[in-house]
């Protein structure tokens, strides 16, 4: 019967006796048509969204800040102050290494940007799998914010940043 409801559309409930004391994690019938490899998991999905959400709206201050290097290394060390914690609790894996990325340096803002008074922030979240991210690009304008799931590739420190929209093609130069 689970099936044949699936067939048509419908996500029924479940329920499972499980050892496991996570549980069954919830999954979306829109499976794919998030930016990111765990989009069809609601549980992440959700987890994501609440957390880059709340880094733009604690970050909107940088929008009436000076924008130089002083603004972008607070910006920085305020989200990693936020986001610390959460990885220490497990909120992005329990694997070792990395478990955010945040970057708001030269790489991302240009002296065009500083002058049109952006500020572009980087914060990549670890995914459920092992060594993926998801990027999102947090920009603070003096009219408003804005945020977009993008794709980065890590690059040594001096070096500009190659980011894209999550749903197109990848630069190459």
């Amino acid at each position: 019967e689970r099936v044949r409801l699936v067939s048509h559309g419908v996500n029924p409930l479940q329920s499972l006796r499980s050892a496991d004391p996570r549980g069954v994690p919830l999954k979306t019938l829109a499976a794919g048509s998030g930016a990111g490899p765990d989009s069809d998991l609601l549980t992440a999905r959700r987890r994501q969204l609440l957390v880059i959400s709340s880094i733009e709206r604690g970050t909107r201050w940088a929008r009436f800040a000076g924008r130089d290097r002083a603004t972008w290394s607070r910006l920085e060390r305020q989200v990693r102050a936020f986001l610390q914690p959460l990885a220490g609790a497990g909120l992005f894996g329990l694997a070792e290494g990395e478990s955010f990325r945040v970057v708001c340096d030269e790489r991302l803002n240009t002296a065009e940007d500083v002058e049109a008074g952006c500020v572009h922030l980087l914060v990549a979240l670890r995914t459920q799998r092992l060594d993926e991210y998801q990027s999102f690009m947090i920009t603070q304008r003096p009219e408003g914010s804005s945020v977009r799931p993008v794709r980065s590739n890590r690059l040594p420190e001096g070096t500009r940043f190659s980011v894209t929209d999550a749903d197109s093609e990848p630069a190459t130069d």
